[in-house]
């Protein structure tokens, strides 16, 4: 019996510190309209149709590339034009 209370703390300890790690990360990098939407997208896509996770971070790089491609040609205040 010890050794599953143990077990059982370190299984909290784990789940707390990725939320914790969790939580910061999105504090940094949710920083605009266009992250949150794309985060939001992936979410649903993810909960309920269950796409498969590559297949997320594949099309964020593209949405990622994407807007790098349209601030380039257009300048970098033009996406925030685009966007609202």
């Amino acid at each position: 019996m010890a050794h599953r209370s143990t077990l059982n703390g370190v299984n909290v300890g784990a789940l707390s510190l990725m939320t914790v790690v969790t939580v910061f990360l999105a504090e940094s990098s949710l920083v605009d309209l266009l992250t949150i939407g794309i985060v939001i997208a992936v979410l649903f896509l993810l909960i309920r149709y269950k796409v498969n996770s590559v297949w997320l971070v594949l099309g964020g790089m593209a949405i990622g590339l994407l807007i790098y491609a349209f601030t380039m040609t257009f300048g970098p205040s033009s996406i925030r034009f685009a966007l609202w």
